[in-house]
């Protein structure tokens, strides 16, 4: 099918309300031809992401900068800006009508004001705002409520605290705080006793989890006492937790890209401090999760193992629960799977307690072996010592590999009741399954759901996608599908090695990485 044909099929599915699906057909478009206007205006009228849709719309100026409908997309999404932290936040402008309705008319003609309507829904809201305060001192004692109402701070934090703006998608933001160069004249004592309040207030609002309010009041005191170094560690740690808060993928990029900048200004100031850099591997680990191909996904976790283990080295200033569980785990994800087992199998045989995490890295680093037997059993022992989602979405792929199909299929179905939400790789896990028996329209299914509870693209959800259009007798678009899940599939293993044995068979080939450019401060080892 040609590119053109591609084209007109996608638009004819955009068309009939099948946006899911058009989608996947318009980014297959600009990856064959990344120079498509077409491709991506309609790319851009097909996501759902506030600004994913902006990117796609200035990569059709990029291409032609006088496309009048690229410009007018634009123009209609700036139009819909409200003030919150971003313009890329998905939400209606106040003022305008529902999608195909119109203002009802007055009998004088005019569109009746909406001001008494705000003004009852924001007394409706202070009312309930209220209440649940009142609920919640009452229920305070229960970590369910103190995690609920956690969350409710950080809603309103996140769309009431003035924070950096997000205008862009640039790989390496701009940060916008006030972080002067030149210091003041006053001494630095005299000036570390005019911030003093402003640092014990932001400390007090990031130990209570307000991470929104605490960066403008670092920002206040860093530019009077720019020297301080806790203050950028403070403040790049506001911004990784805030990432937990974010729906759109470009704002959680552009925050963890003003985290690492935080951490290694700390590290630049004070390079003997060993949460600076387990604050900065984390953020390089979560950002490794963010890389559409394995190899850059690999390099960056390299970075993070790096900043880990440097960290070992030098004291701390807080207690870091399970560091050696998320050290290991990250070197399993770069493939140095041979050395954890040697490494975790010794930290379990001396251990005086349970340590389920232990027990659910060794897991993975016996499947990334493809030793597959031994990874179900300590997956097994990892559910029995803490049952959770995660660990039985992990058992439900190891089961996958041993061949057991019906026994997989039950487990990630068990995993899906445990927390149906998030995590939508499992969803294409299950449609993986489903289309090995040839339900091919129950496994597309899954795949819409899941990419509506996830961002990650690619990998399974490519591998899955091949596989319904073999079932399909297209050929040539699973060889394509085969080729993306191949270069994308993040984990080393028995699941990547069946991927490649499918492509093989098509008689296709991996095609050649092409490595993104990271700015990466190294670590000085002395």
């Amino acid at each position: 099918m040609t590119n053109n044909e591609l084209l007109q099929q996608g638009i004819d599915l955009a068309k009939s309300g099948n946006i899911a699906q058009a989608s996947i057909l318009f980014a297959k478009i600009v990856t064959i031809d990344p120079k498509s206007e077409l491709g991506w205006l309609w790319l851009g009228r097909c996501q759902t992401i506030f600004g994913e849709k902006i990117d796609c719309f200035n990569k059709v100026l990029s291409i032609n900068p006088h496309n009048e409908e690229a410009e007018g997309e634009l123009a209609a999404l700036k139009s819909l800006k409200v003030n919150s932290i971003s313009p890329f936040l998905d939400q209606p402008a106040q003022n305008s009508t529902a999608a195909g309705q119109q203002a009802i008319p007055t009998t004088d003609g005019a569109t009746p004001p909406q001001k008494k309507n705000w003004v009852r829904r924001g007394i409706y809201l202070l009312v309930g705002i209220l209440v649940g305060i009142y609920i919640g001192r009452y229920i305070g004692n229960s970590l369910a409520a103190n995690g609920f109402f956690d969350r409710i701070d950080n809603f309103i934090a996140l769309r009431t605290i003035t924070v950096p703006e997000f205008t862009g998608s640039s790989e390496t933001p701009v940060q916008t705080e006030p972080t002067p160069t030149a210091l003041p004249a006053a001494s630095y004592d005299k000036r570390l006793e005019q911030a003093w309040p402003l640092i014990m207030q932001a400390n007090d609002l990031f130990n209570s989890q307000k991470y929104g309010d605490t960066v403008p009041v670092w920002n206040q005191a860093l530019e009077i006492v720019p020297e301080y170094v806790d203050g950028y560690y403070r403040r790049g740690a506001s911004y990784f937790y805030l990432t937990q808060s974010q729906r759109a993928k470009s704002e959680y990029d552009f925050y963890l890209q003003l985290a690492i900048k935080d951490f290694d200004k700390a590290i630049e100031l004070d390079p003997d401090v060993a949460d600076y850099y387990i604050m900065r591997g984390s953020a390089y680990n979560s950002l490794a999760y963010q890389q559409a191909a394995r190899d850059d996904f690999q390099r960056l976790e390299q970075v993070a193992i790096e900043n880990y283990q440097y960290s070992e080295k030098l004291p701390h200033q807080e207690v870091w629960n399970n560091l050696q569980t998320k050290l290991y785990l990250t070197m399993v994800k770069a493939g140095d799977c041979e050395k954890v087992i040697q490494n975790v199998s010794k930290l379990i045989n001396n251990q005086t307690s349970p340590a389920p995490g232990l027990h659910s890295v060794l897991a993975d680093a016996y499947y990334c072996t493809s030793n597959l037997d031994k990874a179900l059993e300590e997956e097994d022992e990892a559910i029995k010592l803490a049952p959770s989602s995660i660990c039985l979405c992990e058992r439900a792929y190891i089961l996958y590999g041993l061949g057991r199909f019906d026994e997989a299929m039950e487990t990630i179905e068990k995993s899906l009741s445990h927390q149906p939400y998030y995590g939508g790789d499992r969803y294409y896990f299950r449609a993986l399954i489903y289309a090995n028996r040839g339900s091919t329209e129950q496994a597309q299914k899954d795949l819409d759901f899941g990419m509506t509870q996830t961002w990650s693209r690619g990998g399974l959800l490519s591998y899955v996608q091949g596989k319904i259009a073999l079932a399909q007798n297209r050929n040539e678009d699973a060889l394509f599908y085969f080729q993306d899940a191949e270069a994308t599939y993040l984990d080393e293993g028995p699941m990547l090695d069946q991927i490649r044995q499918d492509l093989i068979a098509l008689g296709g080939v991996p095609r050649d990485p092409q490595k993104t450019s990271f700015d990466i401060t190294p670590i000085a080892f002395p």
